[in-house]
């Protein structure tokens, strides 16, 4: 796992279950190796484990942090208050698995291209 769960709960203050964090952090792993392509050789143990850069664990934290605090907001445009009125958009290529582009930059030296 990129962080372990009492690291990032010391680090984000979260109300979660540890199985469900747990849960989170094992799909944003899955997510960063599908959209950079990247198995992360280069960073591996004798043991085979993965030994995750720094940038990366900041950005897992950041991804983390974003999902507990926006996730249920995802897909609002706007939102008035007088006459309750809110504006919905349908995800588009702004997002990647489910997250901001934005958010998703920290990857950018670890893609390997598709073939």
């Amino acid at each position: 796992m990129i962080i372990e769960v009492e690291e990032l709960k010391n680090i984000v203050d979260t109300s979660e279950k540890d199985e469900v964090i747990e849960f989170k952090l094992k799909g944003i792993e899955s997510l960063i190796m599908a959209v950079t392509n990247n198995k992360f050789y280069k960073y591996r143990d004798n043991h085979g484990n993965i030994i995750w850069p720094d940038d990366i664990k900041l950005g897992v934290i950041n991804l983390y942090q974003w999902d507990i605090e926006n996730r249920d907001k995802l897909g609002i445009a706007s939102e008035s208050l007088s006459r309750h009125s809110v504006s919905y958009t349908g995800l588009s290529g702004d997002s990647a698995g489910g997250y901001p582009k934005a958010l998703m930059s920290f990857l950018t030296p670890y893609m390997k291209a598709r073939f």
